[in-house]
């Protein structure tokens, strides 16, 4: 009876990094092969706020831009495929770790939810990678900002109790090769 529960469930897996860790290529590399997947929210968001001229972006109000942004990562965990493996671009937990990282205060209620609704152990994280990095008008982090922000992701999640599987700087089919075989 077990095996069918474990086949309909929905598996959760999250893919994180910083910015330029190709994380996002490996995303619409999965959605090409039919995988369902969940996409990074932080960037559609930094768009609306830019076309409609708000403030509600991180550089200028992260408070409230993480609160729309974990709102929004709850609503993809119930988006889940059952029986399926789901892959997200980022998860909960990356929006606690973008505001440990500029020393704000965490409200009770997002870490009550990051607890609360939990993907696979195994979390895949892109390292910071320079050969790929660049800026655009939704990423303005420099170099060194995405070294930290990989440093703040590996200590969030682990704090949450995630095993993180650290993808190797290879091209993106042999990433997804890499993936594949770790979650066997």
């Amino acid at each position: 009876m077990s095996e069918f529960y474990e086949s309909v469930e929905a598996k959760r897996v999250v893919i994180t990094g910083g910015p330029s860790s190709g994380k996002t290529s490996l995303i619409e590399a999965l959605s090409k092969r039919g995988y369902p997947i969940l996409p990074e929210r932080s960037r559609l968001y930094i768009q609306e706020a830019q076309r409609t001229n708000s403030d509600v972006t991180p550089w200028q109000n992260l408070y409230a831009f993480s609160d729309i942004v974990l709102e929004a990562r709850v609503q993809d965990f119930h988006k889940a495929q059952l029986g399926e493996w789901n892959f997200y671009d980022r998860g909960l937990p990356d929006t606690l770790a973008y505001m440990h990282k500029d020393s704000m205060k965490i409200p009770d209620d997002w870490i009550a939810k990051t607890v609360a609704f939990r993907y696979e152990k195994r979390v895949f994280i892109a390292p910071a990678w320079e050969d790929i990095f660049q800026t655009d008008g939704e990423r303005k982090e420099a170099w060194t900002d995405c070294l930290e922000i990989d440093k703040y992701l590996r200590s969030t999640y682990e704090s949450f109790g995630y095993d993180l599987i650290e993808i190797p700087k290879v091209s993106v089919e042999e990433r997804l090769d890499f993936i594949f075989k770790s979650l066997l």
